[in-house]
């Protein structure tokens, strides 16, 4: 049972829940990559769904998205700050290293290489 608020002593946190599985991960990707093709700037509020695609559902698979959010951070790498474009990687690494078997993760780890 998912709960909207936590109590600690005298404070009280409220929870939004976000329930991502429901979005479509291949409909978000094509989306930017339509953005990339039609040289439209990308900022990073438009790479943040590319990050949470592995949380969502698709008929591609959770390896086939992270590649392809990879392939999307080296597109804007010299858009935007490389600080930033790292610290995305990073994120998306450790999703693959969360949900992918460690075959899939030595696929992903051969492309970066």
């Amino acid at each position: 049972k998912m709960r909207s608020q936590l109590k600690e002593g005298i404070n009280t946190y409220h929870v939004e829940a976000i329930q991502l599985k429901k979005r479509d991960a291949d409909k978000v990707l094509r989306k930017l990559w339509k953005k990339l093709k039609d040289g439209e700037k990308i900022k990073k509020e438009d790479l943040i769904p590319v990050l949470l695609t592995p949380l969502m559902s698709g008929k591609s698979t959770v390896c086939e998205r992270v590649i392809q959010g990879f392939r999307i951070l080296k597109n804007v790498q010299d858009k935007l700050d490389e600080e930033e474009v790292k610290k995305m990687q990073a994120i998306l690494y450790a999703f693959a290293c969360k949900f992918l078997k460690e075959n899939e993760l030595e696929k992903i780890r051969r492309r970066l290489a």
